[in-house]
């Protein structure tokens, strides 16, 4: 490589960047975010998950990585993709929003990087950093491609293969050259459309999926000798011209490592919607409502753009409705919260709840996209049938940028996810034992011994 300017250049020294202790500790709670949502999806989405992923695996057996679920290991690029069904299986995983990338990095680059690890019996340390490079790449690859990405393409499947990949080369010690034909021999798997989000079906998780897969293969494809493309980004007929019409100008982000500026969940839900269920729930409490029937009506005010997202209006699975403003603003408001127990099965085709959802107004504000870019903020007002209204207002959530989490809240997430599988003791030292991963020595095949696992 010799154009150090041109964007794959420029992508691939990401894979090979130093990066700080501080970018390790980012990585670490990511680690522990993503796994802990991934084995606790277990406990609420069990069929589905080792449906789907058995036939990932498609009757292999014998691997040096860990599958969830699974008896004995996996080759890495079917083991990494039996972990991102789960990790995106409950879209319960971290977002990436600034610039308005929009995209599940984690949910595809922490799969990817924790099985290669395993494979070539990498350290904690070497772990930790594969997941930051494989973060950085994605990301910056988002900022290049966006507004037009997102507008088009399930970034999660279209950039995610990317990401993996850069995970995986950087533990495989590729060269900047093989790096580059990895790349793009990645991106050339690129794929993954919007529908899901609209219809609420596996695809979102199968996207992650076949992102961790592709990526893992495109490096072992090359270390094994198979040439890949070089300069794929930008070439003529490349990933900028297919994908995005050639609208790759979109900036290379902000300074600093990118991971820092994930957002965690704390509500199991679409993530543009939290504002608003932040503002719902404290209505809720001021004024509790048990019938639909005392709504007159009730507003949800988005900025222009998050007031594209969650507009499903009738949702028929439970990853539907956790897509679905209507879905989410109607159970938020009756029941005064927002976690796994709406989203269950049971309460889909409440008819009380059907009732309040046709009372819902969703308003794009072009004033809140001004004074709130790049950043998740609602407006919520709640008319009553007696005549009286509740307002309130909520922006940056706790788990973005705004409010970011330390790992102690990240941890006490995660023991909630990982105690109805592992139980007290061994979740207790999984959290343990990724808190020290960046000080201790621990092997990521030592991490994956005592990962909780579901039955």
């Amino acid at each position: 490589m010799t154009d150090t300017d041109s964007a794959t250049a420029r992508l691939v020294a990401c894979v090979h960047a130093r990066y700080a202790p501080r970018d390790r500790e980012a990585a670490a709670r990511v680690l522990l975010d993503t796994m802990a949502v991934g084995i606790g999806a277990f406990a609420h989405e069990p069929l589905q998950i080792r449906a789907l992923a058995s036939l990932f695996a498609g009757g292999a057996s014998g691997g040096p990585a860990t599958a969830l679920g699974f008896r004995s290991g996996l080759p890495p690029a079917l083991a990494g993709a039996a972990n991102a069904i789960a990790t995106h299986a409950i879209d319960y995983d971290d977002t990436y929003m600034e610039g308005g990338v929009k995209t599940h990095i984690s949910a595809v680059v922490v799969p990817a990087a924790l099985a290669m690890a395993e494979a070539v019996d990498a350290s904690g340390l070497a772990l930790l950093d594969a997941i930051v490079a494989g973060f950085e790449t994605e990301a910056r690859l988002g900022h290049m491609v966006t507004p037009a990405m997102v507008k088009r393409w399930h970034p999660t499947g279209t950039l995610g293969p990317i990401g993996a990949a850069a995970a995986a080369a950087r533990l495989m010690e590729l060269t900047p050259e093989q790096t580059e034909q990895a790349l793009g021999i990645a991106a050339d798997a690129a794929a993954g459309t919007r529908v899901c989000l609209a219809q609420g079906d596996a695809t979102k998780s199968l996207h992650a999926a076949w992102a961790v897969r592709s990526g893992i293969e495109a490096a072992q494809f090359v270390a094994a000798g198979t040439p890949g493309p070089r300069r794929f980004f930008e070439t003529a007929d490349g990933f900028f011209s297919s994908y995005v019409g050639g609208q790759a100008d979109g900036g290379w982000g902000p300074a600093g490592a990118r991971i820092h500026d994930t957002s965690v969940k704390f509500y199991p839900a679409m993530h543009a919607l939290h504002a608003a269920i932040a503002a719902l729930i404290e209505i809720a409490r001021e004024h509790p409502v048990r019938k639909a029937a005392e709504i007159d009506s009730f507003v949800v005010v988005q900025s222009t753009t998050h007031a594209r997202f969650g507009t499903a209006r009738d949702p028929q699975t439970t990853l539907g409705a956790r897509l679905s403003l209507p879905y989410t603003a109607a159970v938020t408001l009756l029941d005064g919260a927002c976690g796994f127990a709406q989203y269950a099965r049971a309460r889909l085709f409440e008819p009380e709840l059907r009732a309040l959802m046709g009372k819902l107004r969703i308003e794009a504000s072009d004033a809140l996209e001004k004074s709130h870019p790049d950043r998740i903020a609602s407006e919520v007002i709640v008319r009553f049938a007696d005549g009286s209204e509740i307002r309130r207002f909520a922006a940056d959530p706790k788990g973005t940028p705004g409010d970011p989490p330390d790992f102690a809240e990240v941890a006490a997430k995660s023991r909630d996810l990982l105690m109805p599988v592992g139980g007290d003791a061994a979740s207790a030292r999984f959290i343990a034992a990724i808190g020290a991963l960046s000080r201790d020595g621990m092997s990521a095949r030592a991490l994956a011994a005592i990962m909780p696992q579901p039955a």
